[in-house]
């Protein structure tokens, strides 16, 4: 046997560790005496430091005493089994031999169990010892490291007290007494063990578990939502009605299994759930006819974390087919999704683009200048127009885009049309520049008729320059110019055109009587001169009809030369110059003038 010296064991606190242990164990805690506070049983008086579990050495044997509040019947197993795992996981086996004792304390039959309390330290006090023959030994003194077995059950007082050496009075009647109450133990056990479900017989409980077990198996098209509720609550009634059977019914290790798959299903079906419900959340927020930008990353959130649950779930899990499928559904979902939130992400920027050109067109078109300042705000409102145009019907701002974007075409229409009209007046103002240098060519070149025309059609073109063209700076001055060179054009073809007139009348009436006269027209006078042979002419006719008396024909020579002075007199009065008659000699015969 070892040497007790070589390790010192505090048998109390081994003690309070036991039934710490013993609590731990769900059949144990059912029958260990609790106590709660200081009272005597029986009458006698109460033994200090008493407690549920004790543990001495007896003559180098470790002595463990264990109170129980009632009859185990046959769950005594199931607490010697806990009582060696624990001294052997602390070692305590390998020191000593020992025995354990169980003992039903009549005193502490009716003492309360409270799950709240079992921590705190508890005492009882026992009367003066009628313990019985010693309940089992498990170890001997020929044996320093025996294995733990298994200890028989009595019922019956026991008394002991801490770190005494216990007495056993041992006869005839307390063996007697052992017996029946072995016996009576023993029958009653029996009755219970067999009256336990699922020990004879068919085990309703385990086909009704097994029925709910299967009913919580959905088909991949159901919607896990709609049955949360009822597989939790198939799954609360699993475990209830597989709690209700014993250790000992023939149908325990197929009860195991089926708490096993159990315990499989619970975290799957919770993992199911919550991704259920992420998915529901993200499904409900994409429902609103416009969401922002924050919103959609909420409901990308929510997919993704929905797919997330769902690959948490264990590869056993008679879920993962369903699972497979609902992934496929929330990727696609996860998909649609992240390009709305891109649609969205999109139509904000084109829409703040948007706004800040509009105010940049509008402004530029405070004030234009040129024809380059129309284009370029022509460009900006087309700059505008296409950025709302790229925004997405469904977002946020389509609205808007939807009441801005008649407005704005309509802005870039009159700034087109501006621009067309500017760009036709330049091209009139470059024309009319033209039409003015082939007008002054034409006048170079005496062709006063093209020149007329050129100044006229010149002035038609500028006339056709809107009032708010750019142009108008120019144009005013020229059509005063032009103007004024069309007047001038149109007096100076009026002068030629008098001039060949009266040349016309002149060659007319120089052209008579072989050759009557010679003329030259200057812009100051008109100078005939009559040729000798006419002169001569008319003069042999005068003396002619003077020397025969012919009055007739002196009449004929006075009317002819009537006539011509007439004549002279009309031509000075169309040219507007003083005509001048001279003699063939050069003689100044006579001076017209014009006649307003």
């Amino acid at each position: 046997m070892v040497d007790t010296a070589t390790r010192s064991i505090d048998f109390k606190d081994l003690a309070k560790r036991l039934y710490r242990h013993l609590l731990s164990d769900a059949i144990a805690q059912r029958h260990l005496a609790i106590v709660k506070g200081d009272r005597s049983i029986q009458g006698k008086e109460a033994s200090p430091q008493t407690e549920p579990v004790n543990c001495f050495l007896e003559e180098g044997v470790l002595m463990v005493i264990i109170h129980l509040a009632e009859t185990p019947a046959l769950e005594t197993t199931a607490i010697f089994s806990c009582t060696r795992d624990f001294l052997e996981k602390v070692g305590i086996a390998v020191d000593y031999p020992i025995k354990i004792y169980l003992v039903v304390d009549e005193a502490l039959t009716n003492s309360s169990h409270n799950e709240n309390t079992v921590s705190q330290p508890l005492t009882a006090s026992f009367p003066q010892r009628t313990l019985s023959q010693s309940l089992a030994t498990i170890a001997s003194d020929s044996e320093p490291n025996p294995p733990l077995g298994w200890a028989d059950f009595v019922q019956n007082q026991g008394q002991y007290f801490l770190n005494q050496r216990p007495a056993f009075l041992v006869n005839n009647l307390n063996w007697i007494l052992l017996g029946l109450g072995l016996g009576g133990s023993v029958l009653f056990v029996g009755i219970y063990a067999l009256s336990r479900p699922c020990v004879i017989g068919a085990c309703v409980q385990l086909r009704e578990a097994e029925q709910l077990m299967q009913a919580s198996l959905f088909s991949d098209n159901e919607d896990l939502a709609t049955h949360w509720l009822t597989i939790k609550q198939q799954f609360v009634e699993v475990q209830n009605k597989l709690e209700t059977i014993p250790f000992w019914s023939p149908y325990y290790r197929h009860i195991t299994q089926l708490q096993k798959d159990y315990q499989v299903r619970i975290p799957s079906v919770e993992l199911l759930g919550q991704a259920t419900r992420q998915a529901q959340q993200a499904k409900l927020l994409e429902q609103n006819e416009a969401l922002s930008t924050t919103d959609w990353q909420q409901v990308k959130q929510g997919w993704e974390m929905a797919i997330a649950l769902l690959g948490q779930l264990p590869s056993n899990s008679p879920y993962q087919a369903y699972a497979q499928k609902k992934r496929q559904v929330y990727r696609q979902n996860l998909l649609t999704a992240q390009q709305r939130l891109l649609e969205e992400q999109q139509a904000t920027r084109h829409f703040g683009q948007a706004t800040e050109s509009a105010v940049l067109a509008r402004i530029r078109s405070s004030a234009p200048k040129s024809l380059a300042d129309l284009s370029l705000i022509a460009t900006t409102w087309q700059e505008v127009i296409e950025n709302l145009q790229q925004i997405s019907p469904g977002t946020t701002v389509y609205e808007k885009v939807l009441k801005q974007l008649p407005v704005y075409r309509l802005e870039y229409k009159r700034v087109v049309m501006r621009r067309q009209q500017e760009e036709k007046a330049f091209l009139n103002y470059q024309q009319v520049l033209a039409l003015a240098k082939f007008a002054e060519k034409s006048e170079l070149e005496q062709q006063w008729s093209i020149a007329v025309n050129h100044w006229q059609k010149a002035l038609l073109t500028l006339k056709q320059i809107p009032p708010q063209s750019f142009l108008m700076e120019k144009v005013r001055p020229l059509l005063a110019t032009y103007n004024l060179s069309l007047q001038q054009a149109q007096n100076r073809l009026k002068a030629t055109l008098r001039s060949q007139n009266i040349k016309r009348d002149l060659e007319t009436l120089c052209s008579q009587w072989n050759r009557a006269c010679d003329y030259s027209i200057s812009p100051q006078v008109i100078k005939v001169r009559l040729t000798s042979g006419y002169v001569q002419q008319i003069w042999n006719s005068a003396l002619q009809a003077k020397s025969q008396g012919n009055v007739p024909g002196q009449a004929g020579v006075l009317n002819h030369l009537s006539q011509l002075e007439q004549t002279f007199q009309t031509i000075s009065n169309q040219a507007g110059l003083p005509l001048e008659v001279y003699h063939a000699k050069g003689n100044r015969l006579t001076r017209y003038q014009p006649i307003r």
